[in-house]
Formats: structure tokens, sequence, C-alpha cells
């Protein structure tokens, strides 16, 4: 599980780093709001929020997605 995303961050950041890693997997549950960010772009946290069995992916906001998407705009906080 991914939960905060803090694990497959650190996977990613590994593999720019060199590590052989061919393929991440960014695994969900019904709440599913990264799902949903990478299939449409959109990240929406008033949303429904749904407990699950799986409390550590039981979020809407992911913290560490936003140090993806600053590493993704080459460190530029104002590149849009």
């Amino acid at each position: 599980p991914t939960g905060n995303f803090g694990n497959i961050l650190a996977a990613y950041y590994a593999k720019q780093m060199g590590v052989p890693i061919a393929k991440l997997i960014c695994a969900s549950n019904e709440n599913k709001v990264l799902f949903d960010f990478f299939k449409t772009g959109v990240y929406d946290k008033n949303r429904e929020f749904i407990l699950t069995s799986s409390p550590s992916m039981d979020i809407l906001i992911s913290s560490n997605l936003e140090r993806l998407i600053y590493t993704i705009a080459g460190q530029d906080a104002g590149k849009n």
C-alpha cells in the first residue's frame, strides 16, 4: 500500500538515482484519491471519505504527492 504516497515516492527517487527498478505500482483502495488524480489530473480533497480495512490508505490528502509534482516540475515551485 502506498498510504500517504511516501513508500512509492522513495522508490521513485531510488529509481532516479539508478536503482534498477523496472516498474512502480501505486496501490489504492475505495478512496482512490491518487488513482483518480493520475487518471484525470484532478486532485479533489472535498470528496466522500470511506473507512476501509486498510487505514494507511484511508486518505483524502496525500502530502507526499506534492513532492513528486515538485520534482517532475523541475523543482520549480512556480511552474503551472
